[in-house]
């Protein structure tokens, strides 16, 4: 970001962009309505979610930035659990479910085949 700020916005004589980091989705979206902050990236997760409780408030101007899988978490070592969560995440993905239910959501991008440990940052 920093960078395309120095190459497109400071050598055309343009403001530099600002990144302000917020500690939730909720203070970007105040951030927004406040007039604090001109964009605010968001997980699309967030983003189908609110236009649908909010139809026209957010304007989406970019695409899918990162096309992250979703992530269950529990507690570490609860391999049983882990294991079972995996086995119903893996037939709603054969049969479909999983697509419709992320299609009618807004959010197919997440679809992936589900791995236990695929996400660990």
């Amino acid at each position: 970001m920093l960078e395309h700020s120095k190459k497109v916005c400071e050598s055309a004589g343009k403001p530099a962009i600002k990144v302000q980091g917020t500690d939730s989705g909720a203070t970007a979206r105040l951030q927004l309505e406040q007039g604090r902050a001109a964009l605010a990236v968001q997980g699309a997760e967030n983003i189908a979610f609110f236009n649908q409780k909010t139809p026209g408030k957010y304007e989406i101007v970019l695409g899918v930035l990162l096309k992250q899988p979703f992530s269950v978490a529990l507690k570490k070592g609860n391999t049983p659990l882990a294991e079972e969560v995996q086995k119903a995440i893996q037939s709603m993905y054969d049969d479909g479910t999983l697509e419709k239910i992320l299609t009618k959501y807004g959010i197919k991008d997440g679809l992936r085949k589900p791995v236990i440990n695929e996400v660990t940052g």
